[in-house]
């Protein structure tokens, strides 16, 4: 391990977490560059899909069509966000006009014992 470079010292670390824990996708923007048809497969794919996902996007129908629960991290809390996209962008638009520090990424998931979505992204 010592010789590999840093991107190939996470690689691996992914890999040996996805070993213990194979129901787990992390997608960064998975639907930049995708068609029509492309992006209505993974939505599709997503959905049926029975693991956790991690989603990182700023794609807010994507997180609309596919996340089940919304989280906010905030504040250097994560707590669960009683709201939609539209009510966290409210947040967001709400503390930047009042000069507070914007609250972190809206996370989005499941309930426990079911499918996991996540969602992180601004």
């Amino acid at each position: 391990v010592a010789n590999l470079s840093g991107g190939e010292r996470a690689r691996l670390l992914l890999n040996l977490v996805a070993m213990a824990a194979p129901h787990l996708l992390i997608l960064d923007e998975p639907t930049n560059h995708l068609d029509i048809d492309s992006r209505r497969a993974l939505l599709d794919a997503l959905n049926d899909y029975e693991g956790a996902v991690i989603l990182i996007t700023h794609d807010r129908s994507l997180i609309d069509l596919v996340a089940d629960r919304l989280w906010l991290a905030a504040d250097g809390h994560i707590k669960p966000f009683k709201g939609d996209m539209d009510d966290y962008a409210r947040l967001v638009l709400d503390r930047a006009r009042n000069g507070v520090r914007a609250p972190g990424p809206a996370i989005a998931a499941s309930p426990p014992g079911k499918r996991q979505r996540a969602f992180a992204g601004a």
